[in-house]
Parts: C-alpha cells; structure tokens; sequence
C-alpha cells in the first residue's frame, strides 16, 4: 500500500528561549487554521532529504507532540511551544525538522468545499468525457492563474479558472472536464 504524501506545515529553524520554545518558518496557514479546528492538536515531526512541491521527500517521523501554543512573529515565522520539549537542548534536537501531516489527515482536517485548499486537488484523477486523463501531481500559480499539473501521457497544463472544468469531486477524488476541450490532443495525434 503506498504512503500518502505528506505535506509541509512548517518547518523548524531555531529556539526561542532556555524553556524550550521553537522558532518555525510556516508554509502558508494552515497550522494556523489547525489551531482554529483543534485547540491543542497534535502535530507530527519529519526529518526528509528535500521538499517538493509542499511535500516532503522521503520522509522519516521523528515524533508527535502536542502544541501547546503558537505565538506569530510574522506572517511567515512562529513561536510554537511543545508538550515535553522544556529545555533548550531539547529544543536544539529539533531544529531543521519539518512540522507536516500525511495529505489524507490534511483533507479531513481542512476541506472546506466553498474554498478548497490547493494541495486537496493533488493525487485527483482528471477525467475528459470517460476517459481518464491522469491525475493531478501539482498545483502552480502562473500569469496570476492557478493551474493543475497532470502527468499523463505528458505533463499537461489545465487551467483551474475558466471553461474546461465542468465539475470537481473532492469525495471521489475526481475532475471532470467538458468533453472535447482540445487540452489533450497533442497525445492522440502524433
């Protein structure tokens, strides 16, 4: 059974204080948006080679702790204090980890179907009339658009505003688009 990828929250760059506080650098607001759901969540550590994409590669848990409070410092910096981690060397075994949550807890903790998040369209297969047109490996802003990066038979570009997708199936993991849009046709003629 393949893992589900994990995605990024945040990642771990520093101490803030000799009672074991952690300086992060956050990836977009959803840890944020994870204190609005749960008070008190738990959140997993990861040590990985890189990061692509918004998601780790090759990830190893390292943990899970409960946060106790995340304070920001910025927009895109936080003090976050964790259950269990109270001193300074503490702190300092953590640094460079990265704060992250498998793709699928993310989808149960965050869908919103009026304001879905981008990393919810990742992993959706990319139907055109009944045939499927293979799924979605990325979501990149472009030209001020968003656009859906599939990968099959090549990697092709759907853009995520305008008249190509008919409907979106969070549920069953699908987008469909209306018949004949044209966006696949260098694959069918050679």
């Amino acid at each position: 059974m393949e893992k589900s990828p994990i995605l990024v929250l945040g990642k771990i760059s520093g101490t803030r204080s000799i009672k074991g506080a952690l300086r992060i650098i956050k990836r977009g607001t959803l840890l944020d948006d994870l204190l609005k759901v749960n008070k008190k969540p738990e959140i997993e550590l990861f040590k990985a080679r890189s990061l692509k994409d918004g998601f780790l590669m090759e990830p190893e848990a390292s943990g899970r702790y409960q946060l106790l409070n995340l304070h920001l410092l910025s927009r895109e910096t936080a003090e976050i204090k964790l259950a269990g981690i109270d001193t300074i060397q503490e702190a300092l075994a953590l640094k460079g980890h990265f704060i992250g949550m498998s793709i699928d807890e993310a989808r149960l903790n965050f869908h919103d179907p009026d304001d879905p998040y981008l990393f919810e369209y990742i992993g959706l297969q990319i139907f055109e009339g009944d045939i499927c047109r293979g799924q979605v490996l990325r979501v990149e802003e472009f030209n001020d658009k968003q656009w859906i990066i599939s990968d099959e038979p090549e990697e092709a570009m759907i853009p995520l505003q305008g008249p190509y997708i008919q409907s979106i199936d969070f549920q069953h993991l699908k987008i469909i688009l209306h018949e004949n849009t044209g966006l696949f046709e260098f694959n069918e003629n050679p």
